[in-house]
């Protein structure tokens, strides 16, 4: 007996840890038995769009498919969408394997509220109810996740995995081979000639008697209906930071919850791994569609076998900038953000200092820009942008920020109302300023009000005394100003200044 059972002898627990000793082996051994509780199909029917498959639809998908296991579910039933047809993936050396000659529906494991891409030839972790009995209704959750050298948000062929052509320790003279074949390239070297060739390593297994052919996935995604409604096109990989919350489309479209970020001009570092700019409150909702419109945050592109783009995913090729935000380049973008500079995050710094006597705080500012070629803002009622003022105080973690100020004597707008009408409305203490910042003219108007007559205005001559002079004012004040003569030769507008 060794020291431990000896301990427990001496402690009095021993009969009760053997019971639990014996339990747990018995367990044991019944576990080894399990099926396993992730199982791996491929997709080879996506339907986007509910609908009941009727017996024209599904003779279709028959034809093209082959025999769906349980069809019952899909009978006389409109299934949701983001539902999959696909087909288990097993190995010759597992046990009851034959089932994966068959084609099963499988539902969505999230709610609709989180729609998950998938498409046919990609590889998804399926997973049932009751893990004894994987006969009936199964839920496939994500696509499964590979190297690097596979991951793309646009589609990924998953037998490329294992493929060491793209491995940076290859064997000189190979090259990536951007398949879409049935296994992994192999590269074997003939002894007799010492010519180098290939040969394809099965992954995609019907059963121990019949392997598929190496052109079951170009099939899938040749046939599938789901295939003519996605984009196949190279999408920059976006770097997420440890704490960000990435919510990445197939088609260059992104959502980043995270943290103040720099666009960095370094080529061989990442804004990922750059420190120096992280800031403490400054979160940061970046929205973006179109990156990598630059060689460096695009990354190289190449022709694959099915003769459309995509990423050149070999690692001595990759970008050190790949997907990185570029805030000049991008195609679109709205960023909001607790804490930022976003006169010098967008390069319009300089001009905004020299033309509109604007500029960053030091510390930041929060802010909302939006980036993009054409900006389009459609109202049914009326729009209106509407400058407070502000305070600067102290907030609960010590940070210098702006308070809105209430005193409207303070605020400027322009509103476009409904009626037609444009209102620019300055400050008691405001001007509206025509041509630059530096504007200091005058305009010369009439005195008295005019009358607004279908669209235009009418109103009486300026007229001129016997000195020659029209116009002037005096006195002013936020609400008006005195003629420095008669009204009827004018007088100086008292809220806008021309350059």
């Amino acid at each position: 007996m060794n020291w431990k059972l000896a301990e427990e002898v001496a402690q009095g627990v021993y009969k009760e840890n053997g019971m639990l000793r014996s339990a747990l082996n018995s367990i044991s051994s019944n576990v080894i038995n399990l099926n396993p509780v992730f199982l791996r199909y491929v997709v080879e029917e996506v339907i986007f769009s509910p609908k009941i498959l009727n017996d024209d639809e599904l003779s279709n998908i028959n034809q093209r498919i082959g025999y769906i296991d349980n069809i019952l579910y899909a009978k006389g039933k409109i299934l949701p969408r983001n539902t999959i047809i696909a087909k288990e993936i097993r190995d010759v050396n597992r046990d009851n394997d034959t089932r994966a000659a068959k084609s099963r529906i499988l539902l969505p494991f999230f709610s609709s509220h989180l729609a998950m891409p998938c498409k046919p030839g990609e590889h998804v972790w399926v997973i049932y109810e009751d893990v004894m009995n994987q006969h009936g209704l199964g839920y496939w959750v994500s696509r499964v996740v590979g190297f690097d050298h596979i991951d793309d948000v646009n589609h990924s062929h998953f037998p490329r995995n294992d493929d060491v052509s793209f491995s940076s320790q290859r064997e000189s003279g190979s090259v990536p081979r951007y398949h879409f074949k049935n296994g992994n390239f192999i590269e074997v070297i003939d002894r007799e000639t010492q010519n180098p060739g290939t040969r394809l390593d099965f992954f995609f297994v019907k059963s121990k008697e019949k392997q598929n052919p190496d052109n079951v996935y170009e099939d899938i995604l040749f046939t599938s209906t789901a295939t003519k409604a996605t984009v196949k096109e190279p999408v920059p990989r976006f770097k997420k930071r440890p704490g960000d919350l990435a919510l990445e489309g197939s088609n260059n479209s992104l959502i980043v919850l995270g943290n103040e970020r720099s666009f960095v001009t370094d080529a061989t570092v990442s804004s990922a791994e750059v420190l120096d700019d992280i800031k403490d409150s400054a979160g940061t909702i970046d929205m973006v569609v179109g990156r990598g419109s630059t060689q460096q945050t695009m990354g190289k592109i190449v022709n694959n076998d099915l003769k459309f783009d995509e990423l050149d995913k070999f690692a001595l090729n990759v970008q050190a900038k790949e997907g990185d935000p570029d805030f000049n380049s991008d195609r679109s973008r709205i960023l909001l953000s607790q804490r930022t500079l976003p006169d010098t995050k967008f390069s319009i710094a300089t001009y905004n200092q020299e033309k509109n006597k604007v500029s960053d705080s030091a510390d930041g500012d929060a802010a909302i820009v939006i980036r993009t070629d054409k900006v389009r803002i459609i109202a049914r009622s009326d729009v209106q942008l509407l400058v407070q003022g502000f305070q600067s105080t102290t907030n609960p973690v010590g940070k210098n920020v702006k308070e809105s100020l209430t005193d409207t004597m303070n605020w400027a707008s322009i509103t476009i109302k409904s009626d037609g009408n444009i209102v620019f409305t300055p400050s008691d203490m405001g001007y509206i300023k025509l041509g630059g910042d530096d504007a200091d003219k005058g305009i010369l108007c009439t005195a008295t009000p005019v009358s607004t007559v279908n669209g235009g205005v009418e109103g009486q001559p300026i007229g001129n005394d016997a000195g020659g002079r029209s116009g002037g004012s005096l006195a002013a004040s936020p609400t008006g100003n005195t003629p420095a003569i008669h009204p009827a030769n004018g007088t100086f507008a008292n809220k806008v200044l021309v350059k």
